[in-house]
């Protein structure tokens, strides 16, 4: 019961546990990278997408966990140039990926999405005629 009221009347207790609280329940991967014949796809997830033009809209970072504000933060410092762009890394790869897809929301352009190549339509086979 002691223990109780110590966390209560706590406050960096309290944040750290609803920060652990967000990064349990909210283990959304920003993305994923689905391979394909053309080469390497990202695919943003939903989610992150959101709360990053949330971000850029009011500075607030509350719904991303950790993982996610990593990435929003790697991103931005990309766009302001403040890394070394190494063309060889996935890193990349990544942030180019996320520019792009932005853009593409500007644009009104549709994303790829996950499997989306698996329920493609077959390709069919024309009959010979000999």
């Amino acid at each position: 019961m002691l223990n109780d009221v110590f966390f209560y009347n706590c406050t960096p207790k309290q944040d750290a546990r609803i920060q652990d609280a967000k990064n349990i329940f909210g283990e959304n991967l920003p993305y994923i990278i689905e391979k394909r014949m053309a080469g390497n796809v990202v695919i943003f997830n939903d989610h992150f997408i959101s709360a990053c033009r949330e971000a850029f809209t009011t500075g607030c970072l509350a719904k991303m966990n950790s993982m996610e504000v990593d990435l929003f933060e790697r991103f931005v410092k990309f766009q302001n140039g403040v890394n070394y762009r190494d063309i060889t890394t996935s890193e990349n790869e990544v942030m180019t990926a996320l520019d792009k897809w932005f853009m593409d929301d500007i644009h009104c352009l549709s994303h790829p999405v996950i499997n989306e190549c698996f329920d493609a339509a077959t390709h069919t086979w024309t009959s010979c005629t000999n």
